[in-house]
């Protein structure tokens, strides 16, 4: 397949820091199609998600604050999402209506409009766009002259919020000013991830284009809170990571300069950044995923709750690959184990350094313990059991994009699923040597999104690498554990900084 490119095409690969191989490898995706994943059922409370009771629940919060002090712990967010669509209905306002609210007939956007104006003073941003109006705002809202706000609240000539990352966006209001997401993380990682010598670390990644104004606010934040020692690091989605698209007939897609055309391969490209991270512990969470800090305190007990779970579980796991490696071991034991919280059963015709081998197998693994929130018709990806192309069932998130819906037994299963996942994810990537695994040995290449895109009016095929919580992490040791919905607060439109979760 190498000869689809040409000598310039080559050049191209090199200078992207792609391989032939790679973008083959992408090619023969592309003819293969999409594979769905195959679920087998949805992980329920004690089939596949842990819920604890109180007293379980003091135990493992008490584990982790017991141990965190020893541990290199960081808070890892992805960070590099433009808040475009958080205001994107607003630009259909703006750009097709002029901000006219009489020639919105869908009566849905114009409820969802009539709660922006009318609660406009209640966003944090408010402050900024008064100061560009110099003050009009409150007469412009009750002549309903919505066009100059929107103006100012998405035009270059004002606050230009839609084309910021959400990080530097105003989520919420205080006393002493406002906070955004990266200060709200800083506060709530303030309050579970201080690990060895009380040092809090956070690694963000985020588009280029806006390090420098990511490095001025995190140095002000740091200044801010310079009674605490705080370490702030961060990384771009790396380049190799991009991947190829094609035309409609899968043939490599090209610009109208005749160049290939690479795009983001999506948050599953954020796997290479783990990958080269140090740390004992991480704890991963969404940028948008920060909460008022009035209701901080539910948050932080849940992340030292499945962190805490975490320490119990590879406690355990260590040992008994320790015991495996001295020789002295009882077998039956640890299979019980891998049963109790893998559902992995042993072939027990096998000889026991067969068994051996499983076990190695089977705990050997990066581990992760993910936060599971009760469906309140929130959306986002669901816990499943997923039997894999060598025929092992095993439990992952699987974004409804994963599943064939025209499987009637599919469809009966989503209805049944009683979990979603808000990603909220705590794992270690040492083994029981204390080296770390190579995260890249671990991804299901085959759980890559196909979706259809369009340029210059051109109709492509675009390719999404394995989610970064999905196929990337497909071949870890996965646990679920039931969290509450008051740790899942997200912002994906600008009406949701409205609730109660974010405005105190």
């Amino acid at each position: 397949m190498g000869s689809c490119f040409s000598e310039k095409d080559l050049q191209f690969i090199k200078e992207n820091e792609q391989s032939v191989e790679r973008l083959n490898n992408q090619l023969k995706y592309f003819e293969k199609g999409q594979t769905f994943a195959n679920i087998v059922k949805p992980a329920t409370e004690g089939n596949g998600i842990v819920v604890l009771n109180a007293e379980e629940r003091e135990s493992y919060i008490k584990k982790f604050d017991k141990g965190a002090k020893f541990l290199d712990i960081v808070k890892f967010i992805p960070a590099s999402g433009a808040a475009t669509r958080m205001f994107k209905d607003l630009l259909v306002l703006k750009n097709g209506f002029n901000g006219d609210l009489s020639k919105v007939e869908d009566q849905e956007k114009l409820k969802s409009y009539n709660q922006f104006f009318d609660n406009f003073k209640k966003f944090p941003f408010y402050k900024r766009v008064d100061n560009v109006l110099k003050g009009e705002t409150e007469r412009l809202l009750e002549t309903k002259e919505y066009a100059k706000i929107l103006d100012t609240v998405l035009g270059s000539d004002g606050i230009n919020l839609s084309k910021d990352p959400k990080a530097f966006i105003e989520f919420h209001n205080y006393e002493s000013g406002c906070a955004n997401p990266i200060e709200e993380h800083i506060v709530e990682g303030l309050g579970y991830a201080k690990g060895y010598r009380d040092k809090l670390k956070l690694h963000f990644t985020i588009s280029e284009g806006h390090e420098e104004r990511f490095i001025s606010i995190t140095k002000d934040l740091i200044k801010k809170y310079s009674d605490e020692k705080i370490e702030i690091t961060y990384s771009f989605q790396k380049r190799s990571t991009d991947t190829i698209a094609v035309d409609m007939e899968n043939k490599p897609f090209r610009d109208k300069d005749g160049d290939l055309l690479l795009r983001p391969g999506g948050h599953g490209a954020l796997i290479d950044n783990l990958n080269t991270i140090e740390g004992d512990l991480f704890f991963v969470k969404n940028i948008d995923n920060v909460v008022n800090q009035k209701f901080l305190s539910s948050t932080i007990e849940n992340k030292k709750l499945i962190a805490g779970y975490l320490f119990s579980l590879k406690e355990e796991i260590n040992y008994y690959l320790k015991s495996c490696d001295d020789g002295n071991i009882d077998l039956n034991e640890v299979l019980q184990f891998i049963k109790k919280h893998l559902d992995l059963d042993c072939d027990q015709s096998l000889s026991n350094e067969e068994k051996k081998s499983f076990i190695f197998s089977a705990l050997n693994r990066p581990l992760r313990v993910c936060g599971m929130v009760r469906n309140e018709g929130e959306p986002g990806g669901g816990p499943f059991y997923v039997k894999g192309q060598d025929g092992k069932i095993s439990l992952q998130i699987v974004e409804s994009a994963q599943i064939d819906r025209s499987i009637k037994e599919n469809d009966e299963m989503i209805k049944n699923s009683t979990h979603f996942n808000p990603v909220d994810i705590v794992y270690t990537k040492r083994d029981y040597q204390g080296h770390n695994f190579n995260l890249e040995n671990y991804i299901d290449h085959n759980q890559a999104f196909i979706t259809e895109k369009s340029v210059d009016g051109k109709s492509l095929k675009a390719l999404e690498l394995p989610g970064l919580w999905n196929g990337a992490m497909a071949d870890w040791i996965t646990i679920f554990v039931e969290v509450p919905m008051i740790t899942f607060n997200p912002v994906k439109v600008v009406n949701d900084l409205l609730r109660k979760e974010h405005q105190g």
